[in-house]
């Protein structure tokens, strides 16, 4: 599991634990590197001083070629159990007596190498010149094995695991017990914001643990869910009040999700278009198919050019209901477009508007039985509004005065006839 996906618990336990291991290994290995460093050091000393003296007490037996003496002095580093090797060499370099004296020539170098120590092949071997005032004697060479380093190597590393081990549980214990106050307040709050984003319940608070920034933060929350709670109950009411109006008036609300092609729109615009409530299919098809089929291409197009101009859609149109009755309706609505300027949904209301239709059309049908009559009527009729201005003159008037209906409509009777 990747770290971010990670409970913030685990995070912290981590954060912890991985700081406490880096610095427990970082300062272990210094100081078993500062050790074995001076414990070399310390070694080369012992076996440059222990050189030194076999050295000096070796001289006169290398200068007179005293080969028993020379022996003996050698084999005063039996009392080192690390020296595996040893010699003396003449001052022509040549190989004058060995320890252990048993062990082969060729274990021995065939010449005495360079003067000083060196680390090579686990061994510890060094050359230490014999010297008579400025005269050369010979040289000895010791060699020692490391076998004391690599136990105190072995040694180290053991003392370093176990204490790592320890230092490991108790900054786990430790870091258990501190995370929690660290924590505890994030998981309360995360918790909390769960059960909101679930419930939808805004008058839930969450409980403030501490004075540090997350007690900040815990404040800053509640107040935001304060806030929200306030603006949900004032929005409800809004709602509440647009519905009552909306339904006084036989007003719908829609919306067309252009990505999925679904409409959707509440119960008052299933009554508008005489549907039971849950029983529209949500589609442009089906939104369609309720219109009266003489109005279906012009509704259509003008959703179009709406969409396509963005300009507000306007339009007129009737719906046959399933009992076959015929409805007129209005809508008007907006487009909604993303930064591309690409229309991503349209939005709007549908009004009933039969009764009114119906009251127009009664209208036009008085005034057009209104015009048949004056029309067919064998009597002169002139009709004037209150101020005595001529608004009809019909046929028979126009042969009995004189004049036609456009000359005189909009007159007075005395700019006209009387005169």
């Amino acid at each position: 599991m990747a770290f971010q996906n990670l409970s913030i618990k685990s995070k912290v336990m981590a954060v912890i634990m991985l700081t406490s291991v880096s610095v427990l290994l970082l300062t272990g290995a210094a100081f078993t590197l500062f050790d074995l460093f001076s414990y070399k050091q310390t070694l080369v000393r012992t076996l440059s001083t222990q050189a030194s003296i076999i050295a000096n007490d070796s001289t006169y037996a290398l200068l007179f070629q005293d080969e028993e003496t020379a022996q003996q002095n050698l084999s005063a580093v039996r009392a080192e159990p690390h020296i595996v090797a040893a010699a003396l060499y003449d001052e022509q370099g040549n190989l004058f007596v060995r320890y252990p004296a048993s062990a082969p020539t060729n274990a021995f170098p065939s010449a005495p190498g360079i003067l000083g120590h060196r680390f090579e092949g686990g061994y510890l071997t060094l050359f230490k010149a014999s010297i008579q005032g400025e005269k050369r004697a010979g040289t000895l060479y010791l060699k020692s094995d490391l076998s004391g380093f690599y136990e105190r190597l072995r040694n180290y590393t053991g003392i370093a695991l176990c204490v790592l081990l320890g230092s490991v549980l108790v900054a786990f214990a430790i870091s258990t017990a501190l995370q929690k106050r660290i924590t505890n307040p994030i998981r309360s709050l995360a918790d909390l914001a769960r059960v909101i984003s679930q419930r939808g319940d805004y008058t839930v608070r969450a409980q403030k643990l501490s004075g540090d920034e997350l007690g900040l933060l815990t404040d800053a929350f509640n107040f935001m869910l304060t806030r929200i709670q306030d603006q949900t109950v004032a929005l409800k009411e809004s709602e509440e009040r647009l519905r009552l109006a909306m339904e006084a008036s036989r007003i719908g609300a829609w919306d067309w999700s252009l990505a999925s092609g679904k409409i959707s729109w509440d119960a008052a615009t299933d009554r508008l278009f005489g549907l039971r409530s849950g029983t529209f299919q949500g589609s442009f098809e089906a939104f369609l198919q309720l219109i009266h089929p003489q109005d279906r291409d012009r509704v259509k197009h003008l959703i179009g050019q709406a969409l396509k101009n963005k300009t507000e859609y306007l339009a007129e149109f009737r719906v046959v209901w399933p009992d076959a009755s015929v409805h007129h309706l209005a809508a008007r609505g907006h487009g909604l477009y993303d930064q591309p300027a690409k229309a991503v949904r349209m939005s709007g209301v549908v009004l009933d508007i039969t009764e009114s239709k119906q009251a127009e059309l009664a209208v036009r049908e008085s005034e057009a039985r209104k015009s048949a009559i004056l029309e067919s009527a064998i009597d002169c009729i002139i009709t004037m509004d209150q101020t005595c201005r001529i608004v009809d003159f019909n046929p028979e008037a126009e042969k009995t005065v004189g004049y036609r209906k456009e000359e005189v409509v909009g007159k007075t009777v005395a700019e006209t006839i009387i005169p």
